[in-house]
């Protein structure tokens, strides 16, 4: 996506980029956003959104359609959902490219050689992992 007004190209060394100020706001109780801007020399190069939410008002689901036939809207109306996360972890068939938990069945690769970072959520909590 190219940037959008305000917003600048990253260079090939984005060793320089800062982080812009945080601020949580709570829209509803256990539930917290807030937007990060990247800056680099003063300019926003990109903006992370972030969620926080609270493990005893609200569950963490993965749920997945591979026929890949409803935006961020539709998953929100059709769940009841708080938050919608929509990712590439899916290819053009709309099967995973990574190991997941969808509906309770897991699904994609059972080969998998991972090189970021994972969230993963078990019955006593959930954390970030890095390979």
């Amino acid at each position: 996506m190219p940037p959008t007004a305000g917003q600048a190209s990253l260079p090939l060394d984005p060793s320089e980029a800062v982080a812009g100020r945080l601020a949580w706001t709570e829209p509803a109780s256990g539930f917290e956003i807030a937007e990060l801007a990247v800056l680099l020399g003063g300019t926003e190069v990109d903006r992370i959104l972030l969620n926080r939410l609270d493990p005893s008002r609200f569950r963490f689901e993965v749920i997945s359609r591979p026929a890949a036939d409803r935006n961020v809207i539709e998953w929100l109306d059709t769940t009841g959902a708080v938050l919608v996360v929509n990712g590439t972890y899916f290819d053009e068939r709309g099967e995973p490219v990574a190991p997941v938990i969808s509906n309770n069945q897991p699904a994609g690769p059972g080969d998998y050689d991972a090189t970021h970072g994972v969230f993963v959520a078990t019955t006593t909590g959930a954390a970030r992992r890095l390979r």
